[in-house]
């Protein structure tokens, strides 16, 4: 085990790195080579709206991604709308200055609801049209400060109204049970188990990792042996954006983790230096799905009242570890949050059971003696 442990953090692994596939950088590079297809594909004038989102806001390749998924989508809608130019790629900057706030709002009822090239039936809900607003905002302001535009219609336009949900976590029991469960794979029926038992230590881990930290199941799949420091117990991770962050766990993190790679990981294949990997064919890193799906199989056997997805678990860390801290700036330092009020949206939930303490309080106030 203490083998293993220095052999994870030897100078072994940075000679083998010239064998080993990044995964950071690779999909970094998809990504680029991505955004260099769709920019080639729309106007040249774009192009110097995202030399600016990369060179002077140093936005990150996934998010200007987005950005150029939703340029093009605003695109169509007006090459769609415009007897005068034949497809999107003809839109120039004087037709862009000749929409109005009423164009938008056309665009964003579209979104709503439309049909694409081949005839399916496409809807964004709420939380995509906002999405897809505030990128066309941050575009029409780019061309409005730099480039002669009258206007940024896009601006004038409300972002549509959110309904807040309350999503499903676990509390500090429930999580217990499903850690349980599947270290036993008790929960699952006889057609599942079999299978589950070979692959048992690593879903353990993965369960524990997610529950137990909070991070998001793309920082999951993304940690490299090499990126665990047994010493310290932290994990380097890229967070949401590109940024590296220090991710700390305890003890019982370090357990799952270490059963795992000692006895199911096993680090023989130099070409692949994922912490989670296939337990069938080649040792190849798990994908996001893969993850979603085995979060997805123990929690509908362990508990099915609830349907707990990696975000979930994520979501069972961040408002667990707000009730036992009441502590906003610390919940959101631990889940990576750029934004508080992200954190207080979304994670700063109170429990059923301190909210019922109403009860002996209400009885309290009002009791006469």
């Amino acid at each position: 085990y203490e083998m293993l442990r220095s052999l994870v953090g030897s100078e072994m692994c940075i000679r083998d790195r010239t064998y080993i596939m990044d995964y950071k950088k690779n999909l970094s590079a998809i990504q680029h080579e991505k955004l260099k297809v769709i920019l080639s594909d729309l106007p040249s004038f774009c192009r110097d709206y995202f030399d600016y989102c990369d060179g002077t806001l140093n936005r990150s390749t996934a998010t200007m991604l987005e950005y150029a998924y939703d340029v093009r989508s605003y695109f169509k809608f007006i090459a769609a709308g415009n007897p005068l130019i034949n497809s999107y790629h003809d839109v120039t900057l004087d037709i862009l200055d000749k929409m109005t706030p009423r164009d938008i709002q056309e665009y964003m009822s579209y979104l709503r609801s439309h049909k694409d090239e081949s005839g399916r039936i496409v809807t964004n809900d709420a939380n995509a049209r906002a999405r897809k607003l505030s990128s066309l905002r941050s575009f029409y302001q780019y061309y409005f400060a730099f480039a002669g535009l009258h206007s940024n219609p896009a601006k004038l336009i409300s972002s549509p109204k959110l309904h807040q949900k309350k999503q499903p976590r676990l509390d500090s029991e429930e999580i217990k049970e499903l850690l349980t469960d599947v270290i036993t794979v008790g929960a699952l029926d006889d057609n599942k188990r079999p299978y589950a038992i070979r692959s048992n230590l690593r879903d353990t881990a993965i369960i524990a990792l997610l529950g137990g930290t909070g991070i998001r199941v793309s920082e999951l799949v993304g940690i490299d042996l090499n990126d665990i420091d047994w010493e310290h117990n932290s994990i380097k991770i890229v967070r949401k954006g590109g940024n590296e962050d220090i991710v700390y766990f305890g003890e019982e993190i370090s357990k799952y983790m270490a059963d795992y790679i000692d006895n199911e990981r096993k680090p023989g294949d130099k070409k692949e230096n994922a912490l989670f990997v296939a337990s069938r064919g080649e040792k190849k890193r798990l994908t996001v799905r893969s993850v979603e799906r085995i979060v997805s199989k123990y929690s509908a056997a362990s508990i099915p009242s609830k349907k707990i997805s990696p975000h979930g678990l994520r979501r069972t860390f961040g408002t667990n570890y707000y009730e036992a801290t009441s502590d906003l700036y610390a919940v959101a330092d631990a889940l990576g949050h750029k934004n508080i009020q992200v954190t207080k949206d979304h994670y700063a939930d109170i429990s059923d059971r301190k909210k019922q303490q109403v009860k002996k309080f209400s009885d309290e106030l009002l009791k006469n003696d």
